[in-house]
């Protein structure tokens, strides 16, 4: 798929089991996990016990897309599709990696494909003077380590010769994705959502006057509705003045998915400490000087 022809188209300590609910609730973005580091290696495989069948709605059936990339892929098919559809002069970066093996989550030396239980977390790219960036995330171990979310955003210089008009744009992307299920016009944002599959619980409700980064969150306060009953969403956030678009940012993500692979994550990676340092315990037979 092509982007839009308007050109412009966008940790964790050691926790007690008993803790894990409380410190989902203070749980980011997964780009400021700990133990995040840059890699250029292509091997991407991670052994996966698969994530938790709560989610009701199948994400990996959604077709919607940004710049290509798709909910559900692999690394290797994110990078593809990203290569194939950005602007031209948008630069991918590379792969950044993770662990949660207790002897490397540190995050020093840093995490390559290599390292042992390294996964892929993110995918970034972006154009001259951060104008444009994209954004992918994948999912932590258990789950399998595919796209979680992709966050696109751009801005347009208003001494550009290339300016869009809101009602230009905005049909530009109905043209791609289809009639919004939602369309939210407050102070200077524009916004428009879809959600698949359309009978799905809608679980990002509209903030109105905020940008698409700031949608759909994962906090299951916010949704609304039960975590496994979530539509996946597609928000984009239109900012204009004088009706000419001077900032877009777009976001693809089933908030009901990514809390359950958030909060398995820090189970599993509680669970992998719990054992290291029983382990450890196990081998500590010294004898003591006395």
């Amino acid at each position: 798929m092509k982007h839009l022809s308007v050109k412009s188209t966008f940790s964790i300590a050691a926790f007690s089991i008993a803790a894990l609910s409380v410190l989902l609730m203070s749980c980011g973005d997964g780009s400021k996990d700990a133990a995040e580091s840059s890699g250029n290696s292509e091997n991407t495989s991670v052994a996966s016990t698969g994530a938790p069948a709560a989610l009701e709605a199948d994400v990996a059936a959604v077709e919607a897309d940004i710049l290509g990339v798709r909910l559900g892929m692999t690394p290797d098919e994110a990078e593809a599709a990203l290569n194939e559809n950005k602007p031209d002069n948008v630069r991918l970066l590379p792969r950044t990696w993770s662990s949660f093996d207790p002897d490397h989550s540190s995050g020093w030396p840093p995490i390559k494909a290599d390292t042992p239980g390294a996964f892929v977390t993110g995918l970034r790219a972006i154009g001259p003077g951060n104008t444009h960036e994209i954004q992918i995330s994948f999912a932590k171990p258990p789950a399998d380590n595919l796209v979680e979310s992709i966050y696109r955003k751009e801005h347009y210089s208003s001494l550009s010769d290339r300016q869009t008009s809101l009602e230009v744009y905005r049909q530009f992307l109905i043209d791609k994705y289809g009639p919004p299920t939602e369309e939210d016009k407050a102070g200077a944002i524009l916004l428009l959502k879809w959600l698949y599959p359309s009978g799905a619980a809608d679980c990002a409700p509209l903030k109105s006057n905020l940008p698409a980064k700031r949608q759909a969150s994962s906090y299951p306060d916010d949704m609304g509705h039960p975590p496994e009953k979530c539509a996946t969403a597609l928000i984009y956030s239109l900012t204009f003045n004088g009706g000419i678009v001077n900032n877009m940012e777009a976001k693809l993500v089933n908030p009901g998915q990514e809390y359950f692979h958030r909060k398995a994550a820090m189970a599993y990676q509680a669970d992998l400490r719990r054992k290291a340092e029983e382990a450890k315990r196990q081998k500590a037979t010294n004898a003591p000087d006395l």
